[in-house]
């Protein structure tokens, strides 16, 4: 089921408020857009993974 923007938030009412809440608030504006389909996800960086080395455990004598 593809996702549908309210009806009292389209690309119109998104814009007004890009408008009235100015660039302070773009990181906030940018979340909610991306969340509504409008831009597309930021692309991420790979994830690293980094082996810890097994050390091997001590018996008590």
């Amino acid at each position: 089921v593809p996702f549908c923007l309210p009806p009292d938030l389209n690309r119109g009412t998104i814009a007004a408020l890009e408008e009235l809440l100015g660039p302070e608030n773009a990181p906030s504006l940018g979340r909610l857009k991306r969340r509504l389909g409008i831009l597309p996800a930021p692309p991420r960086a790979p994830r690293v993974v980094v082996p810890i080395p097994h050390h091997p455990r001590r018996v008590a004598v």
